[in-house]
């Protein structure tokens, strides 16, 4: 899937440490720029709308290197793009 949109740097990250585990939770703004296609061949057309997308990421840390890494979000393409 093809997909045009105007990543904007992280808007908010807040960061809570607890031992080996590091949680961000953070808001990224996108922007519909161009035509998307769809996996289905559909085409959502450019719309110039923004849409935010919130999300969080869990890291777990040993002796500096990551370990593991998750991410959780909302994805910023829907059908209101």
């Amino acid at each position: 899937m093809e997909r045009r949109l105007l990543r904007r740097p992280v808007r908010h990250v807040a960061v809570v440490e607890q031992g080996a585990v590091l949680v961000a939770e953070w808001t990224w703004r996108n922007t519909n720029t161009g035509d998307l296609t769809m996996p289905d061949g559909s085409v959502i057309a450019v719309t110039g709308k923004t849409h935010d997308s919130h999300g969080v990421t869990i890291l777990e840390v040993k002796d500096g290197q990551i370990l593991t890494a998750r991410d959780y979000y909302d994805p910023p393409i829907e059908v209101t793009l």
